[in-house]
């Protein structure tokens, strides 16, 4: 009898709910790209295949991997939740982890094979350097011809006699720049745009503009 005394299912049940969703949560607050990304239940997870315009096929597998989940017996006998709760933040920290890393990995890849990716052989973070990078891939824009990029950059080239809207305008909410902590507190430190820096972003932006509309005229008429 006593091997059965916790195999009740609807508590076994209920319990790897709370735990999953618990590890889920935690997760998305310490890793916020990931929290963007809406989480969809399958049966089965498909590979995939990416064809790039130079012919090059990028394959990505189902990702599988198991996180280490210690539970100390007495803690829940005498009712004492610290260890589980321990036991789920460190699963929150593996889980984000991995799911990054696979992440980046296969970003990088997409990106390498579509020929976007920049190599800033050495230099340090600057505006000089984040305008080289929008130079390869195609840039979106709104109907108001206003650019989805990421919030971080747009505040980069933000002139300081304007409103700045760049972190409450929700027109680029689902873009994100991702760099090290190290790397985003340089970017934060740069100092204000100076005039050439801010003519030379409305000039990228006036191409980029040109290239997304002419674009979406070919794809219609397509």
């Amino acid at each position: 009898m006593a091997s059965h005394l916790f195999s009740i299912h609807e508590y076994a049940s209920a319990l790897s709910h709370f735990i999953d969703n618990a590890i889920t949560e935690l997760k998305n607050h310490q890793f916020p790209l990931l929290g963007k990304i809406e989480t969809v239940y399958v049966e089965s997870i498909p590979h995939t295949r990416s064809t790039m315009p130079s012919g090059e096929i990028v394959e990505s597998q189902p990702l599988e991997y198991r996180l280490e989940f210690p539970i100390e017996l007495r803690d829940s006998i005498a009712g004492d939740s610290s260890s589980l709760i321990d036991s789920i933040a460190g699963a929150a920290e593996q889980k984000g982890h991995i799911e990054m890393q696979s992440m980046l990995e296969y970003a990088g890849r997409i990106t390498h094979a579509a020929g976007t990716t920049t190599d800033a052989k050495g230099q340090s973070i600057s505006r000089h350097l984040i305008l080289q990078m929008m130079e390869k891939p195609e840039l979106e824009f709104d109907k108001d011809g206003y650019p989805i990029i990421p919030s971080e950059v747009r505040h980069l080239f933000h002139r300081s006699s304007q409103t700045c809207i760049c972190f409450t305008d929700s027109r680029s909410e689902h873009m994100a720049l991702v760099m090290s902590g190290e790397n985003r507190e340089k970017l934060m430190q740069l100092p204000p745009p100076t005039d050439e820096e801010m003519e030379a972003f409305e000039d990228l932006m006036s191409r980029k503009r040109k290239q997304w509309n002419d674009s979406r005229r070919h794809r219609q008429l397509s």
